[in-house]
Order: C-alpha cells, then sequence, then structure tokens
C-alpha cells in the first residue's frame, strides 16, 4: 500500500513509478473486497474438522489447493483458481465449504476496470479512492483480532461488527460508482468520487448497524457456540425427557422412547405405554429401570424391558421423581410417596404444600426431597413413607423445572431466568445467585462446573457456575428448540422440538 501511494506522489517525476499501481490494485482490491464481502455477508462462525480430526479451523478460509502442472506446482492459498494452462492433476489438500457470495470471476473484470481507469485519473483522485482500499485491507485483520478473543479455538466465535465492514465496502463501491458515472478525471472526477464514496460509505454503514442490532437481540450479546453433536429423531410430540443409568427415556403423543444414551448412534431400545396420551412427567428408578410416567389421567409404573403398566394413582400427575424403592409424584399442591411394587390405585401417603408444586428432584444422599412452587424451593425430609417440611426459600419466579448436583439446586423460572441456590444446609437454603440472560428458561441441567439452560427458540445456554457470579459461556443456536435438558455421565441430552428429535452433546465439549 505504501508503494502505491510513493509511486502517485512521484508521477510528476517518473511516469514510470505511476504504473506500479496496477500491480498492487488489483491483488489488493480482488482479495481484501471478496474478503470483506465475506465477512459481511457470509456465514459467521461454522467450525468444521481437519481431516486428521486433530486440529481445528474456521471455514471462512478456503482450503489450499495444489495443482501440479507438467514444468512446475503451482500454490494458490486464497482463490479457487491457478494460472496453469496444462495441469496434469489437482486435489484439494483441505476440504472446505465455499460460503462467499462474491466470487472471483465477479472480482476480477471489477479490480481490472477500476484499476485501468485510475491510470488516468490525478494523483489526488487516486490518493482519494486508495483511502477506502486501504480501510477494507484493514477490515480482516480486525475480524481476526476478535476472533482471538474465543475461549477455545474453533469452538466460541465472535461476530464480526458488520456496520464497519459494510461501511468500507459501501464506501468503496460508491466511490467506484461515482467515478464511472463522472464523464472523466480531474476536479468533476475527485467530486463525484468523494460524494459517492460518503453516501455509500453511510448507506453501508447503518445497514451493517442494523444487522448488528438483530444479532445482538438474537444473542443477547452471547457468543456463538457451535456445538458438534449427535441426534436421532423421534416420533410424535415428544415434549419430556430423562435420563438414568445410560438410559434417555423421551415422552411424548407416541408414548415413551427409550435410548441407549452412551451409545454411539443412541440406539433405540423400543417403546412403552405406546396407547398412553397426555403424558406430562416420567422417571426411571435407579438400578432397577421401573418406568414411572404420569399423564391426565393417573400415574402408571412400567415394569423393567417389558409388560403392561399399573395405574396407581388417579390424578393430573405434574412431576415424578424416582428413588431406589419408591416414587414421588407432585398433583397439584400435594406430594405423595408409592411404592415401586405398587399393583392398585389406593390413598398414599404425602404432604400439602402451600402452593402449586412444579417440579421435583430427590437427593438421596440426604434423603431430601426438593419441590419448587410457584413461590418457593421447599426441603421435604424423607422418614420412611412420611415427607416433613424442614426448610424452605423464595424464589424470585415460578419454579418449572429444579435439578440437584451435590451442594447446589438450579431451578428454571422461565422468563425470571434461573435461580442458583445453596442446599449445603437443607433446613436453612440460601439463594446464591441468579441469571437472567435467556428470554425463556425452560429447564436447566448441571454437569460438574457447567450449567446447561434449554431456552426454547433460542437454543441452549451454557454458562460457567465456578465462581460466585454466573458467566455466559455462549448459546448454541444450532441445537434446535430446546424445551428439556438432562445431564448424565459427561454428557448432555436436549430435547429440540423443532426437528423432533434427541440431541446430545459432550457437556465438556
Amino acid at each position: 500500500m505504501v508503494l502505491v501511494w510513493l509511486a502517485i506522489e512521484r508521477k510528476r517525476h517518473s511516469r514510470c513509478a505511476f504504473h506500479l499501481i496496477p500491480l498492487g490494485c488489483p491483488l489488493l482490491m480482488a482479495v481484501r473486497l471478496h474478503a470483506a464481502a465475506r465477512h459481511a455477508w457470509g456465514d459467521m462462525g461454522r467450525v468444521s474438522d481437519s481431516p486428521n480430526g486433530r486440529a481445528k479451523f474456521n471455514d471462512r478460509d478456503y482450503g489450499t489447493f495444489r495443482i501440479q502442472c507438467r514444468n512446475r506446482t503451482v500454490t494458490n492459498l486464497k482463490c479457487g483458481t491457478t494460472q496453469c494452462k496444462n495441469p496434469v492433476k489437482a486435489h484439494k489438500s483441505i476440504r472446505h465449504k465455499p460460503l462467499s457470495p462474491v466470487k472471483p470471476a465477479v472480482a476480477a473484470p471489477l479490480t481490472r476496470a477500476v484499476c485501468s481507469r485510475m491510470l488516468r485519473l490525478s494523483p489526488r483522485l487516486a490518493r482519494t479512492l486508495l483511502i477506502p482500499i486501504a480501510l477494507a485491507s484493514a477490515a480482516p485483520q480486525l475480524g481476526a483480532q476478535r476472533l482471538s478473543d474465543s475461549t477455545e479455538s474453533g469452538k466460541i466465535v465472535h461476530p464480526h461488527p458488520r456496520a464497519l465492514i459494510l461501511g468500507i465496502v459501501g464506501a468503496l463501491l460508491g466511490g467506484v460508482a461515482g467515478l464511472a458515472f463522472s464523464k472523466g478525471g480531474g476536479q468533476r472526477g475527485a467530486g463525484m468520487a468523494v460524494v459517492g464514496a460518503a453516501g455509500g460509505g453511510l448507506g453501508g454503514f447503518f445497514i451493517g448497524r442494523q444487522l448488528d442490532e438483530r444479532r445482538a437481540m438474537a444473542f443477547r450479546g452471547a457468543p456463538s457456540l457451535k456445538i458438534p453433536n449427535v441426534e436421532v429423531a423421534l416420533d410424535g410430540e415428544p415434549n419430556v425427557l430423562t435420563v438414568r443409568d445410560g438410559t434417555a427415556a423421551v415422552g411424548g403423543s407416541s408414548g415413551v422412547e427409550l435410548f441407549s444414551a452412551m451409545d454411539p448412534h443412541l440406539t433405540s431400545l423400543g417403546t412403552r405405554a405406546g396407547g398412553l396420551h397426555g403424558i406430562g412427567a416420567i422417571d426411571l428408578a435407579p438400578h432397577s429401570s421401573w418406568l414411572a410416567l404420569g399423564s391426565r389421567t393417573g400415574l402408571y409404573i412400567y415394569p423393567p424391558q417389558r409388560g403392561p403398566g399399573v395405574l396407581v394413582k388417579r390424578a393430573t400427575v405434574a412431576a415424578i421423581a424416582a428413588a431406589d424403592t419408591r416414587i414421588y409424584i407432585a398433583t397439584d399442591n400435594r406430594v405423595e410417596s408409592i411404592p415401586v411394587s405398587a399393583d392398585s390405585e389406593r390413598a398414599w401417603p404425602g404432604t400439602t404444600l402451600a402452593a402449586p408444586v412444579r417440579d421435583i428432584a430427590i437427593d438421596e444422599g440426604r434423603a431430601v426431597l426438593w419441590a419448587s412452587t410457584d413461590r418457593d424451593l421447599v426441603a421435604l425430609r424423607i422418614t420412611g413413607d412420611s415427607l416433613v417440611v424442614i426448610g424452605t426459600v423464595p424464589l424470585p419466579g415460578i419454579g418449572l423445572r429444579v435439578v440437584i448436583d451435590r451442594s447446589l439446586a438450579a431451578v428454571a423460572m422461565g422468563e425470571k431466568g434461573v435461580a442458583l441456590i445453596d442446599i449445603a444446609d437443607p433446613v436453612h437454603p440460601k439463594t446464591r445467585a441468579s441469571w437472567t440472560d435467556a428470554r425463556f428458561a425452560y429447564d436447566v441441567s448441571i454437569d460438574g462446573q457447567r450449567l446447561f439452560v434449554a431456552a426454547g427458540p433460542e437454543g441452549v445456554y451454557l454458562v460457567n457456575i465456578s465462581g460466585d457470579t454466573p458467566k455466559t459461556i455462549g448459546l448454541a443456536r444450532s441445537l434446535g428448540f430446546a424445551s428439556a435438558i438432562a445431564s448424565h455421565d459427561g454428557h448432555t441430552f436436549i430435547l429440540d422440538r423443532r426437528t423432533n428429535a434427541l440431541r446430545r452433546i459432550v457437556s465438556t465439549y
């Protein structure tokens, strides 16, 4: 760029020096304009694995093409074309997905026309046009600098500022258009180029700013995550999910579909309760794999593997938590305890709370059952078949879902976000922190120091909860409409209602 500028300054003394412009201009214009357009309109952030499975790279970059000619080898890193006229063989050394809407075949004639026109301009006008070119050349480096903020290469993608990029591209195209509409060089041509560059730059800037604002609204300021996942198609309309002892169970309009949770392909294990409709809650008893499911008609218990279910409670079941020998259910504002071996319907022991119960979770280590209601998170001591309230903590919203991990409870509260509760002392639970980045928190799960939030149409949020304040790692919109989520044995399972699929990701990807 400096050489081109100096060549313009020395035009009066050496006409030959001015002809350095055609040497730098086509290459600069083609590469930079092409790169800027790709950053502006390309799909930002697709992540691919290299063929050897080790290195990561972003497929905004084209692959390396090697073409063996009869007399030499030509290597081109940025473009899918070559100057070799007599190739013997050609192959791609890196797989790539071309995403750019601007093709080299379009950029090359444009740059030739622009550079041939610049040869007839005055030095002052040439310098004016070189300014947006210089800015365009800096845009990819600015984007690359932003990408260096990623916590893990190839996984967390920070978007490029489209307002800046489109402003630069608009200024460049506006200047070229103004020059093209002028009769020739001189003062008139310079004025038209400046006016065109100013108008195009402002137009591109405002369009880019609107795109940036739309993206900020979609991602709530969180980095975009591209997480590899395994998925399997589901039947009917699934709405509930649980994972226990290597088995994933998905309940919906087609019954309960069972899958091998740790199988590489999520192999199906069959379907239970195919004729039962209105399934709203399911759980698997640990170790024994008894299946308990609640519907609008009542609670049914199915034996492991095969056999018909038994109706043991006639009521609308809102939530289920299964232990080794007992099953706990929530119906309206009452929580009841039912033995796994129950084979008939009758009245069961339990306790009545002050507000409707939305979800329950069992902490077998402390023998405590936690119930999230419309107002509180309630701790109930399990003593035989009885349940006694021993502690409560108020919630800022309706506790739709609750999950327990050692001494921490996470409660999904819809539009109020997620509440993190310290339950080390069940008698005196206390709120540790809250997280409100999602528009609506449908469900939550915890795996180690990570909180996974099913945010419906937004996708899945990943949150670091290792410190006192939760910090959002990013948002994975590619995981679909996440309505339910569960973590088990280093993996997290997502129920995607957009595609009716069960997805599995590595929790520490």
